[in-house]
């Protein structure tokens, strides 16, 4: 993780900070990011941003950035012998739209409703499996993967195929961990495999965050 923008010593520094978490690659295999202080990292990224507010924490305290989410984008993926337009899955329950989700770097999944999740695993080909010992899913990690954006400030932002599956946790049968699991009675958290695909900045002076894409790279 790479620091920019000086240190706290420095009293000009504005209240903002940017992260922007990078997937493993044949050059550089290990990932990482860039964490941006007071601005954003010289990383590529989409020109267009959107903002949506931060949710008041009690006390005014930022225990969690936490913002609204529109909803979800699903897609089947394309039938490989026939290139046809991906499909949607089933409708999706009304409970799944402006949910409040956490933004936390330390979560390495996406944990959302259980139908989202559910629907997800079940539109890889083949379909991903829940295991109740590990609650978790796997699913093959040659697996094609749907097409799943999340909704923010009526933007999708889709998950790129590679952050859909864990691939550095990879078992004797070739099954990787997903990177969507079921939130239960938790919160819907966009974890790393979501904050892979954004450049995502914390504007703490207004009150807001703001992202940009940054799905490919």
């Amino acid at each position: 993780m790479s620091l920019h923008y000086g240190s706290f010593d420095e009293h000009d520094i504005p209240s903002i900070f940017s992260l922007a978490l990078t997937r493993p690659t044949k050059v550089n295999p290990v990932g990482g990011g860039l964490f941006g202080i007071g601005g954003i990292p010289d990383i590529g990224h989409d020109d267009a941003f959107v903002s949506v507010p931060l949710l008041p924490e009690p006390m005014g305290e930022f225990f969690f950035y936490a913002i609204l989410i529109d909803g979800f984008h699903i897609t089947a993926p394309t039938n490989i012998s026939s290139p046809a337009v991906p499909t949607a899955g089933k409708p999706l329950p009304k409970e799944t739209s402006n949910l409040t989700a956490i933004i936390d770097s330390g979560t390495t999944l996406i944990y959302l409703p259980d139908s989202v999740a559910e629907q997800v695993a079940s539109l890889f080909v083949p379909p991903a499996k829940y295991s109740i010992r590990d609650d978790s899913y796997y699913v093959q990690c040659k697996a094609l993967a749907p097409r799943f954006g999340i909704i923010i400030a009526g933007k999708i932002f889709y998950v790129h195929q590679e952050d859909m599956m864990v691939s550095s946790v990879e078992n004797a049968l070739g099954q990787c961990l997903l990177g969507i699991n079921k939130k239960g009675m938790g919160d819907v958290v966009l974890g790393d495999s979501f904050l892979k695909n954004v450049l995502a900045v914390f504007d703490i002076g207004n009150n807001e965050m703001r992202f940009a894409a940054r799905e490919q790279y």
